[in-house]
């Protein structure tokens, strides 16, 4: 099924569950989590966005991972053209308020046996390449890594921190500011993958961390509703067929950027399907 959006093609469409290429790993109590939801419910709420050219999953890992579980055979998905500029990559930084914030990174680093260098400097801080900031001290692995070993870095800290009792927050990369009182004493960033890197991860099967990416899509189709026995069908074409069918009676809801649907607010056109 194609959807008119006034930014960019796309399709809506059944995918086979074994075409498809997660590029970052899942946590496995969401993904129960999920699965008894869809199942108590007996639909998928909401499609997966996928690159319709290599059928990576751009967004949507969870609900891969439950469809899995469950047992479909296909999953719906929202196909678009990952080339298209309108469509963008950045990444989640995150951010913790912690007590001795330089003393307990020092303490994470030296329990996971990284070698690093730390300074502290008033100029303007390149994120992209640290592993840390805690309260304007600036940490960094002392040998070159890539950045998928920089992004495994960055989660292990976040979670040794994590398990002492802090609360961790996730945001953009763009919202760090040099100003230290906008933000909590310690930052921890993640590298931005290029549209690339991430086909290239996900061909190969190297997963990135939960919740590194984050891809900017401009236009996103919500509420399909898609009953879990037609994911449940052996046949591709007469699932597709069915699903048409069912989408075609729906009327789609076109909401401005800045919407606010099922308590979360989105920063994209949103087209909702609803009865």
């Amino acid at each position: 099924m194609q959807l008119t959006s006034a930014i960019l093609p796309l399709k809506i469409s059944l995918i086979s569950i074994d075409m498809l290429r997660p590029h970052e790993e899942v946590i496995a109590a969401l993904v129960h989590e999920l699965a008894d939801d869809m199942r108590s419910h007996n639909e998928v709420r909401d499609p997966l966005i996928v690159d319709e050219q290599t059928f990576v999953i751009l967004d949507g890992m969870h609900r891969y991972a439950s469809l899995k579980h469950l047992g479909c055979h296909f999953a719906p998905c929202c196909l678009l053209e990952y080339e298209n500029p309108q469509v963008k990559v950045g990444s989640w930084y995150r951010f913790l308020e912690v007590n001795n914030a330089e003393e307990i990174v020092i303490s994470v680093l030296d329990r996971l046996g990284v070698l690093y260098r730390k300074w502290r400097t008033s100029s303007q801080i390149h994120f992209e390449k640290l592993i840390a900031v805690a309260d304007g001290t600036c940490f960094d692995l002392t040998r070159e890594a890539d950045d998928i070993s920089r992004a495994k870095f960055a989660v292990k800290i976040e979670k040794s921190i994590v398990e002492r009792g802090y609360d961790v927050q996730f945001a953009p990369e763009n919202t760090v500011t040099q100003n230290t009182s906008d933000r909590p004493n310690l930052v921890i960033p993640v590298p931005t993958f290029t549209k690339m890197e991430i086909r290239e991860v996900a061909s190969t099967g190297q997963l990135l961390p939960h919740k590194v990416t984050r891809h900017i899509i401009p236009s996103r189709p919500l509420g399909l509703d898609v009953p879990l026995p037609l994911l449940m069908e052996t046949q591709i074409k007469d699932a597709n067929e069915k699903l048409e069918t069912l989408l075609s009676t729906r009327h789609i809801d076109r909401r401005p950027p800045g919407s606010i649907v099922d308590g979360r607010q989105y920063q994209e056109e949103l087209l909702v399907f609803s009865p």
